[in-house]
């Protein structure tokens, strides 16, 4: 299959995917942290910039929690903002068919987290000075564009024992580690059969995109890598 029959396949899951629905027909609205999805199907909409002082004797890790499928989270450009050393996660999703769209996410350990998921939407986040940006962790399918993730500690854009995800026209500058990363820590089984493509991942710390850990089977295919520390486009392991 050629590279533009490729991409159009994408474009069409992409659409059908980010279809908006609202649940119960009402979305819920949320203007502070500690909020996790109550229904399969509600849309969330951030109404305000959030800023999270977060007390250290709260049980709570994440700033919205979604847990139930087909939930979309739009923060309509609003911030979600940690204050000091806080919760591990402004965004943490569990549920198949999860977006996360529109968020500006700063100064968290983590930013948006997807856990063994299926078929999840990243879509247009801008994640600045976060100690790791956006990571697949065991979820496949999903669909990554659109976002900019600048000065992250660690990696831009990890994709952890995940398969058959596209990452896309994504923007990724100055990430401590690599700036898109697939690999596996646990087993050492790698992420395969992944799409990276048409990124921008420059003046990162080590590598721009590294496959380590047997990832093997993924397209690495019109992507700018440069002024990296080490190599633009690394295989290790």
């Amino acid at each position: 299959m050629t590279y533009g029959a490729l991409l159009a396949v994408g474009a069409i899951a992409l659409a059908a995917i980010t279809t908006p629905t609202f649940g119960n027909g009402v979305p819920t609205l949320v203007d502070t942290c500690g909020v996790e999805s109550s229904s399969a199907g509600e849309t969330i909409l951030v109404t305000a910039d959030i800023i999270d002082t977060y007390d250290e004797n709260s049980p709570i890790l994440n700033c919205i929690s979604i847990t139930h499928d087909d939930v979309t989270l739009d923060c309509q450009g609003y911030r979600l903002t940690q204050v000091g050393v806080g919760r591990a996660r402004a965004v943490w999703a569990e549920g198949d068919r999860v977006t996360v769209q529109n968020c500006e996410v700063r100064d968290w350990l983590n930013g948006v987290v997807y856990w063994e998921t299926g078929d999840g939407v990243i879509l247009n986040n801008k994640l600045v000075a976060n100690r790791w940006g956006i990571g697949l962790i065991l979820s496949d399918g999903a669909w990554v564009e659109g976002n900019k993730v600048d000065a992250t500690e660690n990696g831009g854009v990890q994709i952890f024992q995940s398969s058959s995800s596209w990452i896309y026209d994504n923007t990724v500058h100055g990430s401590g580690f690599a700036g898109i990363l697939l690999n596996d820590p646990w087993s050492g089984g790698g992420s395969d059969g992944n799409f990276v493509i048409d990124n921008q991942v420059n003046l990162n710390g080590l590598h721009g995109i590294l496959l380590a850990d047997d990832s093997g089977s993924n397209t690495v295919f019109g992507n700018t890598a440069n002024l990296n520390e080490g190599i633009g486009i690394a295989v290790r392991g």
